[in-house]
């Protein structure tokens, strides 16, 4: 019996230890392509915010859409996540600017730097803080809890495609488990090193690598080192109806923050297919921000254009990487100095 014993945790050692080594013991980036996998929290309860909190990660990323391909671009990249968990260097003491949004926020593809909340922080001298990837529901979770003090302005965006999942807010109030998560950083720690071991990135890699037919590429006909993310297939026939409803949730937003003393931008991101239309190729532009933004300019509210202006742009910048479904640094650029202007006013 005893020998039969040995051999059980002989046999177990390897099975026990191997995940261990896989996914602890290698850099926590060793199976990703890009950061954004390898800090990505898999269980939502894991950190405050979207990625793994105290996390510095450095390494050539490649882009989402033409990986493991001879037109993918290297990008060497800077990823650091705040002790809540959202990307950025630190949390503020004050903070005058909040920008809320997606993965274009975030800054896929992007070095720390190069991202829009240290771009506008650097153009405008005011104290910035991104919390991406999330949604204003995210922003009231982490003011109402007083993880960060009231900010001056919320900019939040939204890419195009995802306008019409926009849904009225409920405003989070506050949460024992927040606060717990906030006050006591070990926890969060420990909670990181579980959720990479479920979130078990060697084995979904070599699950991929085994069993997974290649991926299916939307490619341009016209130039062929353009790649998009949703191509013929993305959806351009969007009615009055549906664009007013969206607009008036907006404008919900807006009025929710200015009770609060907040002022609100609202900062759509093109489609990439949108501002490439023509190498799709679509017969025509897609209009679907085009009427948002005229739709909230009547009713008020604080609108940045980012159509108007990447489409006078496209022809002299590269505007999104061609590999990848993301904006370059160079929009990002033309992007803070709209917002400096709405500042401004």
């Amino acid at each position: 019996m005893k020998q039969f014993l040995i051999k059980v945790i002989i046999f177990l050692i390897p099975v026990i230890f191997a995940p261990v080594f896989l996914n602890l013991v290698l850099p926590i980036n060793f199976w990703s392509f890009r950061t954004w996998e390898s800090l990505a929290r898999f269980k939502s309860r894991t950190s405050i915010g979207y990625f793994y909190p105290n996390q510095r990660v450095e390494m050539i990323e490649r882009g989402d859409l033409a990986n493991n391909t001879d037109y993918s671009v290297p990008k060497p990249v800077v990823w650091q996540t705040d002790k809540y968990g959202f990307r950025n260097e630190s949390v503020p003491e004050n903070i005058d600017i909040v920008i809320s949004g997606d993965s274009f926020i975030a800054g896929t593809g992007l070095t720390q730097e190069d991202t829009i909340a240290p771009q506008l922080q650097k153009l405008t001298g005011k104290t910035t803080y991104q919390i991406a990837s999330g949604d204003l529901n995210q922003f009231f979770l982490v003011l109402n809890n007083g993880l960060i003090k009231k900010p001056k302005v919320v900019v939040f965006s939204i890419v195009e495609r995802n306008i019409e999942t926009l849904k009225p807010l409920s405003e989070n109030k506050q949460s024992q488990y927040i606060q717990l998560l906030a006050n006591y950083p070990i926890l969060s720690e420990v909670l990181t090193y579980g959720d990479r071991l479920a979130k078990d990135a060697a084995q979904k890699k070599l699950h991929k690598f085994v069993m997974s037919q290649p991926t299916e590429l939307t490619q341009s006909p016209i130039e062929e080192d353009m790649f998009f993310f949703t191509g013929p297939r993305t959806r351009i026939d969007y009615t009055d109806e549906l664009i007013n409803e969206q607009a008036d949730i907006i404008v919900g937003y807006r009025d929710l923050l200015e009770s609060k003393g907040i002022d609100f931008i609202f900062l759509p991101t093109p489609n990439k297919e949108t501002i490439y239309f023509d190498l799709v190729p679509f017969s025509a532009q897609p209009t679907l921000l085009h009427r948002l933004d005229n739709v909230l300019k009547q009713k008020g509210v604080k609108s940045i254009n980012t159509v108007e202006l990447f489409t006078k742009q496209r022809e002299n910048i590269l505007l999104y990487h061609t590999d990848d479904t993301h904006w370059t640094p160079e929009a990002v650029t033309l992007t803070v100095q709209e917002i400096q202007k709405q500042l401004n006013e």
